[in-house]
């Protein structure tokens, strides 16, 4: 998107540069100019050498060189391109955007989406109040142990607004009706619902830690709320709507954009506690996807701050089949991600807290390209079988075709010739008749999209019929009782589905109903619109599973978990036993000691 040369002037002539930088470094006056300390974090100055001329709108700094007028700032401290600190700033300023120049949200309310930002904001403010309030007054409170647990500060309380929802149920809306905002928008925005019985409203958010999530461009558009005591889910994310795309935004990157600009490195974590964990122990350049897998989208943002990502996912199962999931995303976006590994299914909180902040950094440095790690997969079981060399070859051909520099590509194709011991003339035109399968790649960003992709058939919906019975139960089960859907997506055992069908159905299930929880009686009729073969999914209709009693559905479910996750880790143990013969001296003593882990692992989940 582009904008007249005579509009980005009269944005820039209506944005103040002075109060734009007082935000981020205390300015003074002297003579005809305004002096302080560099705001940009690369240059960690103690003697100021930072300039502003207010009347010509202009900043430079003696120090480090940067200079340049408003639009450039925010770009650097921000994150944003060019097209959005116009935006931004004629938004700010009250300027309207001409209507051509706004064809990208032709189908949006802009309305809307100005007085939803305004009541997010209102309810920002809210929460935040309550979370100063609670640890003000009660230090012993069950929030205030949560904090401290986690390690958070006040300072950390602050920069990220966070804030806490009471065990109330009105509290919000109350709040919302005497200030006499939009109850429709707010709403919409999925911080209030409105009761069955259409008397009322009550608060979605109750008894939770709340993040707010700021845009780029610093405007509240969404909320996730955390779980404070037992009940489910255990997190929380704002509805998706014209305010807020969940499948486009990632969590902390108006706060760590300026870092990860200044390092030239974006490490992708998990979740909300994961970014400010790492943030409060000075690991400023990180992100986090919003209860939901990497899209391209994500990827695509990712990029524009820098081609050096690493993911650092947990160390379970779990993660590691999220980061493999995303390789296909980023491959295609032009990033070559690395991930770190960490050890004994540990997150980065806990890492941090065991090992400290030093040793994770030292993982950091020593991150390992994402495409050689899933190599390795590839060899678990590999015995150099005719069969064998066709499967690994269906599963690198669609990641060597997102590749589009041809250096890359020449590389990763001699890593494969040795690791596999393929002839490359072999090699090289089995790839064309390679099979393009896209069992790896992501999920588009709505479920709407992803159910397209599966009537285009990027799915075999009759192979469903094939997928391990445990797997369909939990599915099954998890349409019939509400409890075991939150339960299916808080423990995140989908992600260990062999059915790879069977997983993209239910992830675009989960989708669907986090996007709105009453839409669980829809579950059903949603998933037949998409679904060519519809009949693995009516087992819940049929006995034995529709004459079970509640006590029963969940004890199948918690046993059709155990024998999912056995079945996971049978696979990685025999993909560590097929590495452990290769391997010698420190890292067949580590396989050694993964492969014991899991054995233990596997016999409690029998005891």
């Amino acid at each position: 998107m582009s904008f007249s040369p005579e509009f980005i002037e009269s944005v820039r002539e209506a944005s103040d540069l002075v109060a734009t930088i007082s935000n981020y470094s205390e300015l003074k006056r002297k003579g005809d100019r305004l002096t302080g300390l560099c705001p940009f974090p690369s240059h960690n100055e103690k003697t100021p050498s930072f300039s502003v001329t207010d009347s010509k709108q202009l900043y430079y700094c003696f120090g480090c060189k940067k200079s340049g007028n408003i639009f450039h700032f925010l770009k650097e401290m921000q994150g944003l391109n060019f097209p959005e600190a116009v935006e931004y700033l004629a938004n700010k300023a009250g300027i309207d955007i001409p209507k051509d120049q706004k064809s990208y949200q032709s189908n949006k309310d802009q309305g809307f989406i100005k007085t939803g930002k305004k009541v997010n904001q209102w309810a920002s403010h809210f929460y935040y109040k309550n979370l100063i309030k609670n640890i003000s007054e009660n230090n012993q409170s069950k929030t205030s142990g949560y904090l401290k647990g986690r390690g958070i500060t006040q300072d950390i309380v602050e920069e990220f607004r966070l804030g806490l929802s009471n065990d109330e149920w009105s509290e919000l809306y109350d709040g919302l009706n005497a200030a006499k905002a939009p109850i429709d928008v707010a709403s919409k925005l999925g911080l209030i619902r409105q009761k069955k019985q259409k008397n009322g409203y009550f608060d979605t958010y109750r008894n939770r830690l709340m993040f707010p999530i700021i845009d780029e461009k610093g405007e509240t558009v969404g909320f996730g709320g955390r779980a404070l005591g037992d009940e489910p889910p255990k997190y929380i994310n704002s509805s998706d709507s014209d305010v807020f795309n969940k499948s486009k935004t990632l969590y902390g990157l108006f706060h760590t954009a300026k870092h990860i600009r200044t390092q030239d490195e974006l490490l992708v974590v998990e979740g909300y506690m994961d970014l400010i964990s790492l943030y409060s122990q000075d690991i400023k350049n990180a992100v986090a996807p919003l209860g939901t897998a990497l899209t391209f989208e994500h990827c695509r943002k990712i990029k524009r701050f820098t081609k050096n990502v690493v993911l650092l996912f947990d160390g379970d199962s779990a993660g590691q089949e999220a980061a493999f999931r995303s390789l296909p995303l980023f491959l295609r976006a032009g990033v070559v991600p690395k991930i770190v590994s960490l050890p004994d299914k540990l997150d980065p909180d806990d890492y941090v807290k065991q090992h400290g902040v030093k040793a994770l950094k030292g993982l950091i440095e020593k991150a390992s390209d994402l495409f050689v790690e899933f190599l390795n997969r590839q060899l678990v079981g590999f015995r150099g079988h005719m069969s064998d060399k066709v499967e690994v070859v269906d599963k690198i051909a669609p990641l060597l075709v997102k590749i589009s520099d041809p250096r890359l590509k020449e590389l990763y194709i001699l890593e494969i010739l040795s690791r596999f011991n393929f002839q490359r003339d072999w090699f090289l035109k089995a790839l064309k008749g390679a099979k393009l399968d896209t069992s790896m790649d992501s999920l588009e960003e709505t479920p709407e999209a992803a159910s397209r992709a599966i009537q285009k058939e990027d799915i075999d919906t009759s192979a469903l019929t094939a997928a391990p019975r445990d797997e369909l139960f939990l599915v099954n089960l998890s349409l019939k009782d509400e409890s075991l859907l939150l339960k299916l997506g808080d423990n995140e055992v989908y992600k260990q589905f062999s059915s790879q069908e069977l997983f993209k159905i239910t992830s675009v299930l989960l989708k669907f109903y986090g996007q709105d929880t009453s839409n669980f009686d829809n579950l059903g009729a949603y998933l037949a619109s998409f679904v060519g073969h519809f009949k693995p999914f009516t087992m819940y209709m049929e006995s034995p599973l529709s004459e079970m009693s509640v006590k029963e559905s969940h004890q199948l479910f918690d046993d059709c978990c155990k024998k999912v996750k056995d079945r996971f880790l049978g696979e990685q143990q025999k993909r560590l036993s097929a590495q452990l013969q290769q391997s010698e001296g420190e890292s067949s003593a580590e396989k050694l000691e993964q492969i014991m882990n899991i054995i233990k692992e596997r016999k409690s989940l029998k005891d």
